[in-house]
């Protein structure tokens, strides 16, 4: 069975991203430098996303392929 990810599920996805982003600062459950981990994260991974919307992808997970 294959579940296909719609343009603005990708859209719902880096708004979370971008809200989880904004607390991080403020955030007492990491030290500084893991911060600046998952800052580095979170940045290379909203310019994936950012990517697919830009070029409207349609992502399709196949899941039990080989059964």
């Amino acid at each position: 069975m294959a579940h296909l990810i719609t343009l603005q599920d990708l859209k719902n996805e880096r708004l979370k991203l971008i809200n989880s982003m904004e607390i991080l600062p403020v955030s007492q459950l990491f030290t500084d430098e893991e911060k600046e981990d998952l800052k580095a994260i979170y940045i290379d991974t909203l310019s994936h996303y950012d990517n697919a919307i830009a070029r409207e992808t349609r992502v399709i997970e196949f899941t039990n392929a080989l059964q």
